[in-house]
């Protein structure tokens, strides 16, 4: 498997794991979900900001998401391969 395949594989996969609840069961929001749920309610979130058709989460939103699960997969793989 070529490495930009493997890296959108495990991206999918950190940002896809299952938050649970205190009593074990899974509450259906994901590490994804939660990192979208926290820049929503950043203080440098820009006013009236489009948004994404797809997952309807503002495009700033998605975008800062998505580079947060890229810093940490960046931080997994530096750590595989020292």
């Amino acid at each position: 498997m070529d490495k930009k395949k493997a890296r959108e594989e495990l991206k999918n996969l950190l940002g896809g794991l299952d938050i649970e609840e205190e009593d074990g069961d899974v509450s259906h929001d994901n590490l994804t979900i939660t990192l979208c749920s926290y820049f929503d309610r950043h203080l440098n979130k820009p006013d009236n900001n489009p948004i994404d058709d797809e997952c309807g989460w503002e495009e700033w939103v998605v975008a800062k998401s998505d580079k947060a699960l890229d810093i940490i997969i960046d931080a997994v793989i530096a750590y595989m391969e020292r």
